[in-house]
């Protein structure tokens, strides 16, 4: 089970430095979650401990931090695809069967019953593990990242 995420094989100490390397769920953002809190708690017993911890790998999730991005490219109403009646004119059902493997995977029903983009498992890593993106410093433009602008928090 997901909660049962085994990071025995996935963990090192090295000079000092706890290392855990992960491979969320690739498949199921309710799974992934599980996996995160699992991945949050460990490194919040570490860190209580005063021990440094690194935590990559394959996270297989959304960032909230993308959210203006998947807005912009409408990746919600492309995942809802052949949902309530929409068109999926020219899918084959192998088609189909695409798209329901990419809607579990980047998306849940909401408290309010609408299908939304899964952003809690990463979520999860940075509020809960209190653990910081690294990318989003290295990698965003100047005004994505940290304190200009970006409200997802992290």
């Amino acid at each position: 089970s997901a909660a049962q995420l085994d990071l025995a094989d996935s963990y090192s100490h090295w000079n000092g430095l706890d290392i855990i390397v992960v491979h969320l769920h690739a498949h199921d953002a309710v799974a992934r979650l599980q996996e995160a809190r699992v991945v949050a708690d460990v490194v919040n017993n570490l860190t209580l401990a005063s021990r440094p911890v690194l935590v990559m790998g394959d996270m297989n999730t959304l960032s909230a931090r993308d959210r203006g991005a998947h807005h912009a490219s409408h990746l919600l109403d492309f995942l809802k695809t052949g949902l309530d009646g929409t068109s999926a004119a020219g899918l084959s059902d192998q088609g189909m069967r695409h798209f329901e493997r990419l809607r579990k995977k980047y998306t849940v029903v909401g408290d309010d019953g609408e299908l939304t983009l899964a952003y809690e498992p990463m979520q999860t890593l940075l509020s809960q593990g209190g653990l910081h993106d690294l990318c989003v410093a290295g990698c965003s433009p100047p005004d994505m990242q940290p304190g200009k602008g970006d409200s997802s928090g992290g």
